[in-house]
């Protein structure tokens, strides 16, 4: 395996059937954006848990903000996997 298929989605698999959670930015580059399709597309038939979000207006950079942004998408995603409700936090 060349450093090129090391780094492809294609070739990274997760190491457990846990849910996965693909988040990308708006505001992202058509490149990172592209990736997480690929991830998508490569991991979907192996985890029957995975899905893909996209943050408006956020990129690599600013997408952190979303984990705390009160009723972002983001934190209710995360919310949903920890079993949290979110009324609680």
């Amino acid at each position: 395996m060349d450093i090129a298929e090391r780094n492809s989605p294609v070739f990274l698999k997760p190491a457990n059937s846990c849910p996965l959670l693909l988040v990308t930015g708006t505001d992202e580059t058509d490149e990172f954006k592209d990736q997480t399709v690929e991830m998508y597309d490569s991991w979907k038939n192996e985890h029957s848990c995975i899905e893909v979000l996209q943050i408006p207006g956020k990129n690599h950079y600013s997408i952190l903000d979303a984990v705390v942004e009160r009723g972002s998408s983001l934190q209710s995603a995360i919310f949903h996997l920890m079993n949290i409700e979110e009324q609680q936090v």
